[in-house]
């Protein structure tokens, strides 16, 4: 792999934008919290995947590279830091939603 890819820019989504891919893609995206288990049993999104950022390396192989990926934790900084984990191991379709999980939260 090229480490070069490691430092590619990631795209920011809003929330708005998060639910529009899910609704209109519904069996084509894989919503990730990357947050550790404390805080997803905390709160969470409903039907987001739990693979905390410091598993995402090794477990990028449950994954398809097929899929959109949103990506999404308590403010936006280990989502970001997660979709650059994913962009190096290959995904294209990566996003991370800005705000986290707190920005979802007033988006509600």
């Amino acid at each position: 792999m090229n480490l070069i890819k490691f430092f590619y820019p990631v795209k920011e989504i809003t929330w708005t934008e998060a639910e529009t891919i899910i609704t209109e893609n519904p069996h084509e995206n894989i919503l990730i919290d990357v947050r550790q288990p404390e805080e997803y049993n905390v709160s969470r999104v409903e039907g987001a995947m739990l693979i905390p950022i410091f598993q995402l390396f090794r477990r990028s192989d449950e994954l398809s590279c097929e899929k959109i990926i949103l990506l999404y934790c308590r403010s936006g900084s280990r989502s970001r830091l997660a979709a650059r984990i994913l962009k190096y191991k290959g995904f294209d379709r990566v996003f991370n939603i800005s705000g986290g999980i707190l920005a979802y939260e007033q988006y509600q």
